[in-house]
């Protein structure tokens, strides 16, 4: 019993120095980032009732946290919601100067820098400054095609002109769009880039109810796709869900998503959706027969 007593407070002593040797910066950096962040939120829900001094509060408290710990993980974390506090507080200049220098510091990250350089453009569009949003947006599209917001880039675009109501540059945004995803799903067929390219291309097309088209896309993800580990069950049944009421709502065709489901089972007859794409056949069979009896004739069908 003493030897396991022994053994025990030994234990203890050890993960006692361990701990004491382990830097907890992070964690304090980190809370008090939590804390700056809780005020932030609140900030957020009303900006234009907040003093100008609760906004120069948190701004020094952000400051003060990246000069107590500059090595800190939550550093551009920090920079971020100083450039956004900036924004809110209505000082644009100062917010897209802020997200510049993010811009700058962290070129060779492209997520960090496409994010901040979004922010600089949206900074120009609460200026209602559009062509220097827009021109920001081209450049993070054609810097950073193989990210996820140079991907959202034409459709922001294409969404800008629509809200403008300026149908002529909508029109012209829509068919960059659909030649820029077009190009980047043939340079990336592949992968999961080439995959998103395509999601976003039908979105495109579903935005202008151009609805063959659309599920012309659709049907594409599904067959060429199908066995690639980045496309889930999810994925799969949020396509089948769109073809279908794209098809048979829209299109008032009931031999579309018929065709491409049984391509897709003649080229994956061991599938895990097997069944669920047969039994949508079968489904959609029965759809199109009670289509084609006379009005009233379905009442008495089982």
């Amino acid at each position: 019993m003493k030897k396991t007593v022994l053994a025990f407070i030994i234990i203890l002593v050890g993960m006692f120095l361990f701990l004491s040797l382990i830097d907890t910066s992070d964690y304090v950096a980190g809370k008090k980032l939590w804390r700056g962040n809780k005020r932030f939120v609140e900030i957020a829900r009303d900006p234009n009732v907040v003093p100008k001094q609760e906004f120069e509060n948190l701004a020094d408290s952000y400051t003060t946290i990246l000069a107590d710990y500059p090595d800190s993980q939550f550093v551009p974390l920090i920079k971020f919601q100083i450039g956004k506090l900036l924004t809110l507080k209505g000082s644009y200049g100062e917010a897209r100067k802020s997200f510049a220098e993010i811009a700058e510091q962290y070129a060779g990250n492209s997520d960090m820098c496409t994010r901040a350089l979004l922010y600089v453009g949206m900074t120009y569009e609460k200026e209602a400054r559009g062509k220097e949003a827009i021109k920001i947006y081209k450049k993070i599209m054609s810097a950073y095609p193989r990210t996820d917001i140079g991907l959202r880039m034409p459709m922001l675009i294409m969404r800008y002109y629509k809200r403008a109501g300026d149908k002529g540059e909508a029109l012209k945004a829509y068919l960059d769009a659909v030649a820029f995803y077009t190009k980047i799903h043939e340079e990336n067929h592949d992968n999961v880039y080439g995959f998103r390219a395509l999601n976003i291309l039908s979105q495109a097309y579903l935005n202008q109810k151009n609805w063959e088209k659309a599920v012309d896309v659709l049907a594409r993800m599904l067959i060429e796709y199908s066995s690639l580990k980045f496309v889930d069950y999810r994925k799969v049944y949020n396509i089948i869900k769109t073809i279908n009421t794209v098809s048979l709502t829209h299109l008032k065709n009931y031999d579309r998503p018929k065709a491409i489901y049984t391509e897709f089972l003649e080229e994956n007859p061991q599938h895990p959706i097997k069944r669920v794409l047969s039994e949508m056949i079968v489904a959609i069979d029965e759809l199109k027969g009670n289509q084609d009896l006379p009005e009233g004739a379905t009442d008495n069908v089982r």
